[in-house]
């Protein structure tokens, strides 16, 4: 999908400065997006959920919805690098 979406950029290090500038302010943001999910977790939300299985199963919900963007990024990141170092 993401290949035929791309054949129509011309500009290839403009998408890669982009999707750079995304993942560096993605980066300012992560640290008290982090603290303020654990504190809420660890706070509010775990003692309050009672069943070991659904705390475990909200952990790794939370860290997926925390990392996931910025995995996302990295990969459109790397497909631009490599399309733009194709000569052709």
């Amino acid at each position: 999908m993401a290949s035929r979406r791309s054949l129509g950029w011309t500009n290839l290090l403009h998408a890669y400065a982009l999707i750079e500038a995304v993942i560096g302010l993605a980066g300012f943001a992560f640290p008290p997006l982090s603290l303020g999910m654990t504190a809420f977790t660890l706070d509010t939300l775990l003692p309050r959920l009672g069943n070991d299985a659904a705390a475990v199963g909200f952990k790794w919900l939370s860290g997926t919805v925390l990392i996931l963007p910025q995995s996302v990024l990295r990969g459109m990141d790397l497909s631009a690098d490599v399309g733009r170092a194709d000569p052709s």
